[in-house]
């Protein structure tokens, strides 16, 4: 596997060895551009890409050839969709797992306190889901995921271990930040689209082209129309013989300390 460890190697090694060609066999020194671009594009990439597992180990899926499926929530808890999601999911008696952002937590714990009830799994997502989180200082990401614990804590009095970085980007900062603090990183192999596409037959279809064993699937509490996605998919998954299973019963990991 291509690790952001593995990856700096070759290019310093690469680097060291066209410097020293330019040196004594006078190749020019634009030839670096080539090797720098190549690293910079799977420095993107692996941020961008969760499951890839290039800065951090996290959990993407479950290797299983078992028939089943875990629900992710991100963004909430929404005063207008988290509670159309519960009734939801009550219905279906499914259990899910709801990444939470700490400034809604705060203003919204009646809702929290229901997902708790209801048995529903609660991870971080940090406190603010700021557009440049991935930018801060390990020092004020580690501010915002224990600001996220503390309000969390308060109401349901648990302590988390479960993390998903806001959009899925991970960098060598945020290992250090969750590191830190012990958390286990969970990501996801199906995203549903569901804040960006407008078309539902098209959203169905790629969600169900995707499903396979030990899938972690990826919805948002601030989709408008969550509900009419929701249910949709779940009839359709009721029709399968695949079955919900809870994240951390699919994982087989501890989701609070």
């Amino acid at each position: 596997m291509l690790t952001f460890k593995i990856i700096t190697s070759i290019f310093i090694v690469v680097l060291i060895i066209q410097v020293l060609l330019s040196f004594y066999y006078g190749i020019g020194l634009l030839l670096i551009v080539i090797p720098f671009v190549i690293y910079i594009s799977f420095l993107v990439y692996g941020s961008a890409k969760i499951k890839s597992d290039f800065y951090l180990n996290s959990y993407s899926s479950k290797q299983t050839k078992q028939n089943i499926l875990a629900l992710t929530f991100d963004d909430g808890p929404d005063a207008n969709n988290t509670t159309t999601i519960l009734d939801i999911l009550a219905k279906y008696k499914i259990q899910a797992c709801f990444f939470v952002i700490g400034e809604k937590v705060k203003i919204n714990p009646e809702i929290l306190k229901r997902i708790d009830a209801e048995n529903h799994l609660i991870g971080n997502h940090s406190y603010s889901h700021s557009n440049y989180f991935s930018l801060y200082s390990s020092k004020k990401m580690l501010s915002e995921l224990k600001e996220t614990e503390e309000e969390v804590f308060k109401i349901t009095g648990k302590k988390l271990k479960l993390f998903r970085p806001p959009f899925g980007v991970t960098n060598p900062t945020i290992k250090k930040a969750v590191s830190q603090l012990g958390y286990k990183v969970i990501g996801w192999n199906i995203r549903s689209f569901d804040t960006v596409r407008k078309n539902r037959t098209k959203l169905m279809k790629r969600l169900q082209k995707q499903i396979k064993p030990g899938s972690i699937i990826l919805f948002h509490d601030t989709c408008l129309d969550i509900g009419d996605y929701l249910t949709e998919f779940l009839n359709y998954i009721s029709y399968t013989n695949y079955e919900f299973s809870r994240l951390d019963q699919l994982l087989q990991i501890d989701a609070y300390e």
